[in-house]
């Protein structure tokens, strides 16, 4: 079992009056301030925020640059306050220079407020490349105390071969900040990454995903926000040639583990719910077959039923 608490915050944005840079950050500030508070008292060992969610809403392209750029440096010490302040890890997305050039990036903050790592949105839309932002083409993998992230933004959820590249990674958990919701997308990411998905999506439904894409939590029409655990120590595992230990597996460990089988998948998502025993030690026991080892299994007899070439008399 390795339990984590997770907020998402879809934080509407406030429509920014004109003013100078120090105006429009403490009106910003103070409204990003209220939103947090409100999943703090749960003690979330990460808060997720949307795409842009420090940037002002309502002016011009050329202005909201000017001002990320000019007032980068105070809201990294805004955000890093309420990390350090709260003992939790903050993903946040805005605007940043590196360089000199303008990405689209998302922090992650450690519990201190030091930055562990950054991602660069490696598929930007075409407006926001005419406008000055630069793509990114590393998926970094960041390291925290409770595991693995991999984070992607907005746009970034249509393009398969940015997929392939975090499948081959194995985060337990990826990041998605982001003003675009993306549908069935997430459970497709979710499902072929094999990692939990917490998607902060602005002005929209925030989702908290399980690695077999099933809904364990989402934030309701009359509050932008969403806290909840999920559990890391998980694995996937197809039903075929697996299926009668399923039972067996419940009948010895019982409520120290879970078995969740989602309708028409053909995959199970099992949690170990017990310190003593992890998910590993259950797929050694019972010789579980991975769920990618499987499919692999399966590619593998295919070719040597296409080389052998059987004809049927």
């Amino acid at each position: 079992m390795r339990l984590l608490k997770v907020s998402a915050i879809g934080c509407p944005y406030i429509q920014t009056p004109e003013g100078n840079d120090k105006f429009i950050l403490s009106k910003i500030c103070s409204h990003l301030k209220e939103q947090i508070e409100q999943v703090l008292p749960d003690k979330p060992d990460i808060i997720v925020l949307p795409e842009h969610a420090d940037l002002p809403c309502g002016l011009s392209d050329d202005k909201i640059t000017k001002y990320a750029v000019a007032t980068e440096n105070i809201r990294l010490s805004f955000m890093s306050e309420i990390a350090q302040g709260n003992s939790c890890h903050l993903a946040y997305n805005s605007i940043v220079c590196r360089e000199d050039q303008l990405r689209n990036a998302t922090m992650i903050l450690g519990r201190n407020g030091e930055i562990l790592g950054e991602y660069y949105k490696n598929y930007p839309t075409i407006y926001e490349m005419e406008n000055g932002i630069v793509p990114g083409n590393e998926t970094p993998l960041i390291t925290t105390d409770f595991g693995t992230l991999g984070c992607l933004i907005c746009f970034d959820l249509n393009f398969p071969d940015l997929r392939k590249k975090y499948k081959s990674q194995s985060p337990d958990l990826l990041i998605f900040s982001s003003m675009y919701h993306g549908g069935l997308m997430q459970k497709v990411w979710a499902y072929d990454v094999q990692a939990h998905f917490v998607g902060a999506i602005a002005r929209n439904e925030s989702t908290i995903l399980t690695p077999s894409g099933e809904m364990l939590a989402s934030n309701s029409n009359y509050f932008p926000y969403v806290t909840t655990n999920i559990n890391l120590d998980c694995g996937l595992y197809h039903i075929d040639y697996n299926n009668t230990k399923f039972v067996e597996i419940k009948k010895i460990y019982g409520r120290a583990i879970s078995i969740s089988c989602p309708s028409y998948l053909g995959s199970v998502c099992i949690f170990s719910e017990d310190k003593s025993i992890s998910i590993k030690d259950i797929e050694k026991k019972f010789k579980l077959e991975p769920l990618d080892e499987y499919l692999s299994r399966s590619r593998y007899h295919k070719e040597l039923k296409t080389q052998s070439s059987t004809k049927f008399t």
